[in-house]
């Protein structure tokens, strides 16, 4: 059972469906098999049939989703790479995003990272933290010597084989 509001009138739909909630006027409306959803926003995972738990918010939001399961998609518009994706993610607005994640658990930023001073890189530049939550780009360096052999890796090796 479904139950969506749209202005005063509230709708309660019969179908195999179970376990879903659906926010915004047609959310979720082709829904047959779809269990454990969560659709918020005008018309989000309108197409969804057989997807199951799918979390999907920003009006038109997952509109093209027919059978994907699991996947997480934020902002007004967003798609995600195929109709039937499983596992992914996709928040941005439109067809740009901030990020995505593959079914791999992978992510993969938009355009570039920020650090914190508001710099994306340039070629060659790695970002570095002080262990705090200070994150910045800087120049790539070799590390350790000569030998290749880093400091720590050269103290580790010392310890195990002596």
């Amino acid at each position: 059972m479904v139950i969506t509001f749209h202005r005063s009138r509230c709708c309660i739909c019969q179908c195999e469906s179970k376990c879903n909630v659906y926010i915004g006027r047609g959310s979720g409306s082709n829904t047959c098999q779809a269990n454990e959803n969560v659709l918020i926003g005008h018309c989000s995972g309108r197409n969804i049939c057989k997807g199951d738990r799918n979390v999907i918010i920003g009006g038109c939001a997952g509109y093209s989703i027919t059978d994907g399961c699991c996947n997480i998609v934020i902002g007004q518009g967003v798609e995600l790479p195929s109709a039937t994706s499983n596992n992914t993610l996709s928040i941005g607005a439109g067809t740009d995003r901030w990020i995505t994640g593959d079914s791999s658990y992978n992510i993969k930023p938009g355009r570039g990272i920020t650090d914190c001073d508001g710099n994306t890189g340039t070629n060659g530049q790695v970002l570095s933290s002080t262990g705090g939550a200070y994150v910045k780009w800087v120049a790539a360096s070799g590390g350790g010597g000569g030998s290749g052999v880093s400091q720590a890796k050269a103290t580790a090796i010392s310890m195990i084989f002596g």
